[in-house]
């Protein structure tokens, strides 16, 4: 049965876990690559960065259309917002729809920053399109 405890793990081994669940999915690995640069933003901003990594990753020509950031401003409202608040990694104002990193795990932040470095690598030297991370103010972009 799931822990719906609004308490972050304390033990190691939960927090390992909850660090690896957190990442595993795409949606809030990219929330949380987005909210580790900015700090704090909206889910309407969030869902049209977190929709438009997405899409152009698996075709970098692509186009969000108001449907695909609508199914993602859905799933990060109802899904990926509240487990990230349940892990402590984020707090989520549901009302205001505003969204803010909390204090990031050491592990956390190591987990991030090399799969930063990993999609780097994977997208190579001059391979990196103009349509990733437009819109964040720093170079870590995946």
């Amino acid at each position: 049965m799931a822990d719906h405890s609004t308490e972050p793990p304390t033990d190691d081994s939960a927090r390992v876990d909850a660090v690896f669940g957190a990442v595993s999915n795409p949606r809030r690995r990219y929330a949380l690559y987005y909210l580790s640069d900015r700090g704090a933003t909206d889910v309407e901003t969030l869902s049209t960065v977190v929709a438009g990594w997405a899409r152009t990753r698996a075709d970098p020509s692509a186009v969000v259309t108001p449907e695909d950031r609508e199914d993602v401003r859905v799933s990060l409202h109802h899904t990926h917002l509240p487990r990230l608040e349940r892990e402590g990694f984020v707090r989520y104002d549901r009302e205001t729809g505003e969204v803010e990193l909390a204090e990031m795990p050491d592990l956390l932040e190591t987990v991030l920053t090399r799969s930063l470095d990993q999609r780097r690598r994977e997208t190579g030297p001059g391979s990196r399109r103009s349509s990733d991370w437009h819109d964040s103010k720093t170079d870590d972009a995946p």
